[in-house]
């Protein structure tokens, strides 16, 4: 009976399945510098600053995976769709952060199952 539920392997086995929306199209996943230079030049003074405090390796490490940033009034929300990236820029990068983009209260989200449940 609980095989109906979990399967004979012990495992969810349940699929996926969305309903179809042509609405909907996939794009490739671009870098955040290049999506923001685009869509959101107000950061780019940030991102310049915040590229020279971390060092342009650790830049694209932890920066380019984020799927997005606000900026407003003195705060910074920060998107970065897994809970491991949030936890590496609060703990290594929060105060660089800061004062790369000159705000006094940074938040920074997660979210579970690659950010589906953060927005």
């Amino acid at each position: 009976m609980t095989e109906d539920f979990i399967g004979k392997g012990g495992a969810l086995d349940e699929q996926f399945v969305a309903a179809v929306d042509n609405k909907l199209s996939a794009e490739v996943f671009s870098p955040f510098f290049t999506r923001a230079s685009k869509e959101k030049p107000q950061l780019l003074p940030g991102l310049e600053k915040l590229k020279e405090l971390m060092g342009e390796n650790e830049f694209d490490k932890y920066i380019n995976p984020i799927h997005n940033i606000n900026l407003g009034d003195g705060a910074l929300l920060i998107v970065t769709g897994n809970e491991q990236l949030r936890t590496i820029l609060v703990g290594k990068y929060l105060e660089n952060i800061k004062t790369a983009f000159n705000v006094a209260s940074v938040r920074i989200i997660g979210g579970g199952r690659y950010g589906v449940d953060a927005f």
